[in-house]
């Protein structure tokens, strides 16, 4: 007797859900909720584009302060001063010079291996963009760093120079830019989305 009772009363909600949501509504309404879930999620990718602006300028101005250190360093101020061709300082030289030299590739494989979620950088596109933009953005700046490392070792500040005007150019090269991010993400949501559904 129950069990009929159910039976009927859930023929019945039925019935009048039918009644209630057409056809047409119940698509708008998926449409409205996808567009939703689009709005969080362009929200969250300019809240992680500005934090990528931010920590791009705080970056390159720290290669300025570099600057600034190396301009007020005085040249009787001697600290671990050698020669460019001492035996001391060659090795390090040479380092340093063969790691400026991978800066770029060590930039290309970061990127590439945190976009596509080799590596972890976070589980959305937001935070995979925010994470691959911060790291290199440090690789852009050490390159200055090797340069400021040559300079206190051997206070030949054309090094500085032109390791400073490098490290600029990349800084600059990598800058994010939203509208990129924009189609990144667009792109990877289209390629996930598709996943989804076949699945």
């Amino acid at each position: 007797m129950s069990t009929d009772f159910c039976q009927i009363s859930a023929a019945r909600l039925e019935l009048s859900l039918k009644k209630s949501f057409s056809p047409s509504d119940i698509k708008r309404r998926i449409e409205l909720s996808g567009g939703k879930e689009e709005g969080i999620l362009m929200e969250g990718l300019k809240s992680n584009y500005r934090r990528a602006v931010f920590v791009w300028l705080a970056m390159v101005g720290g290669i300025f302060f570099y600057l600034l250190l190396v301009e007020l360093s005085k040249p009787d101020i001697h600290f671990l001063q050698r020669g460019s061709l001492s035996p001391e300082v060659t090795p390090i030289t040479y380092f340093l010079l063969s790691f400026s030299a991978l800066t770029l590739f060590l930039i290309w494989f970061v990127r590439s291996q945190i976009l596509d979620g080799k590596a972890p950088g976070g589980k959305t596109p937001a935070s995979r963009l925010l994470t691959a933009s911060i790291l290199t953005d440090a690789l852009c700046e050490m390159m200055a760093i090797n340069g400021l490392t040559l300079f206190l070792l051997t206070r030949n500040s054309l090094n500085f120079y032109i390791f400073l005007l490098l490290s600029f150019v990349l800084f600059t090269y990598f800058f994010p830019r939203y509208a990129q991010w924009e189609e990144w993400a667009g792109r990877t949501e289209g390629i996930a989305g598709s996943a989804a559904a076949i699945r």
